[in-house]
């Protein structure tokens, strides 16, 4: 397989394929007066080459010349072919081999499976199983809570008034037993004895959450919720 590679782009983008770049340099004279570029007779040609450009610097090696990816990328073909557009693109762009190895499908593969692991280490809005869930309503000590929770939000996708995709699943359990105490009137599991025991030299309980909290020090949860 072909695979379509910007001239030069090394030079304005030093690094770019060990980098992950939040933005692309292009120089306002690319597209109000460059010769070559003001040749360029079909507007479509001419968007599809900074689409080419921003795509190739988010992959980190150059883009595999194939229907089914253009598609994907968004590239209307029946408006017009992308060999039409290439021919047109030839003072900007290289048609390189499969065979060369820095622009190899296994490599280009290889960064999409990378992409997928950042995003899904990014993503902390769902928790990995539901023992996760219990282990952490233990430690907010209203265990009896945690299959609903689960339950929940598990069924509506981990949303945030069904809509929002959830940032950070702890957050929202903490919320939720705010509101099981504030709303609901639950108690708080008790603290086991030898727990208690351990640590009742340097900690106390809220008088206000019954959080435990270090002893002298703020309730970090009641600030949070602005209770003085």
């Amino acid at each position: 397989m072909n695979h379509i590679h910007v001239k030069n782009l090394e030079k304005y983008h030093p690094g770019y394929r060990d980098r992950e770049l939040k933005w692309a340099k292009i120089y306002f004279s690319l597209v109000d007066g460059d010769p070559d570029f003001e040749l360029i007779e079909n507007e479509v040609d001419k968007w599809r080459f900074i689409a080419i450009l921003c795509l190739e610097l988010r992959a980190q090696c150059p883009l595999p010349d194939s229907k089914a990816y253009w598609t994907r990328k968004g590239f209307d073909l029946r408006k017009r072919p992308m060999s039409a557009t290439l021919k047109m693109l030839q003072p900007f762009v290289d048609v390189v081999t499969g065979e060369d190895e820095d622009v190899s499908q296994d490599r280009y593969t290889e960064k999409i499976r990378e992409e997928k692991k950042r995003e899904e280490k990014r993503v902390e809005g769902r928790p990995q199983s539901i023992d996760d869930v219990k282990q952490y309503f233990v430690e907010l000590r209203m265990k009896d809570e945690a299959v609903s929770f689960y339950d929940h939000f598990e069924s509506n996708g981990w949303r945030v008034s069904g809509r929002t995709p959830m940032k950070d699943w702890r957050a929202t359990a903490r919320n939720w037993v705010r509101r099981a105490v504030e709303r609901f009137g639950k108690k708080l599991d008790p603290i086991p004895k030898a727990a208690r025991q351990a640590v009742e030299h340097e900690t106390e309980v809220c008088d206000r959450c019954e959080a435990v909290i270090l002893k002298g020090q703020p309730c970090p949860d009641c600030m949070q919720r602005g209770v003085q």
